[in-house]
């Protein structure tokens, strides 16, 4: 296991001086100064689910992560269940995102911590994408939020350290970073429907994945 982390931390360490060599002769740039995806283009409707509305991030918030394109969008289903979905893009590899059990944390939600122990024993159903998941308390509320990363090289991953090696590695050998995003979505429990709801946000998180990738993947105008 230690023999693991110290060739885990040399492969970052020779990315990164890789990385920062390459910046000297390649400005650190997003493709072809393409402007960032539109998030918003996000489509209303996801399986059963339609949105609602968008929402508005706080400026300070917005400050902290300094998103080049976000989205914040609520969701619901017939049922009457509310998904509650937040995506944001960084278009060069900067790393403006950070674990939202912070944010939670800073607005008095009691965290839960069960991070997915493997991507490849847990994934969004019908992908081969695995989720970070998490419940947050607070009063008689109780949230579920699963959340993940999007690397520069189309990956959608649970690992924050795959996102930033596949990142790193993209700039490595194109020369150009091409962004990375986050994607979060939660929804309240609701008491004695635990499980159900929980599926039900898994099943609506693994409609998204291909969604935003359209949505990444999507020809862009130049700046």
């Amino acid at each position: 296991m230690a023999q693991s982390r110290k060739n885990t931390w040399l492969i970052v360490i020779l990315l990164a001086a890789a990385s920062l060599a390459n910046v000297g002769i390649a400005k650190y740039r997003n493709p072809e100064g393409q402007a960032p995806p539109k998030l918003e283009a996000l489509p209303e409707a996801i399986g059963p689910w339609r949105s609602a509305r968008n929402l508005d991030m706080p400026q300070y918030v917005l400050a902290i992560l300094r998103p080049d394109a976000w989205v914040s969008r609520e969701y619901h289903d017939p049922s009457g269940r509310v998904a509650y979905v937040f995506a944001q893009f960084h278009a060069t590899n900067r790393w403006g995102a950070h674990q939202p059990e912070v944010c939670f944390t800073s607005q008095g939600w009691a965290i839960e911590y069960q991070k997915l122990a493997s991507t490849v024993e847990r994934r969004l159903p019908g992908t081969r994408v695995g989720v970070n998941r998490f419940l947050a308390h607070k009063g008689e509320s109780t949230q579920v939020v699963l959340y993940w990363w999007f690397s520069s090289g189309k990956l959608q991953t649970a690992s924050r350290t795959a996102q930033m090696l596949d990142a790193l590695r993209t700039q490595v050998f194109t020369g150009k970073g091409g962004g990375n995003g986050f994607i979060e979505v939660s929804m309240s429990l609701t008491p004695g429907s635990e499980a159900k709801d929980e599926e039900a946000l898994e099943r609506f998180a693994a409609q998204l994945v291909p969604r935003f990738k359209a949505v990444v993947d999507a020809p862009r105008a130049a700046n």
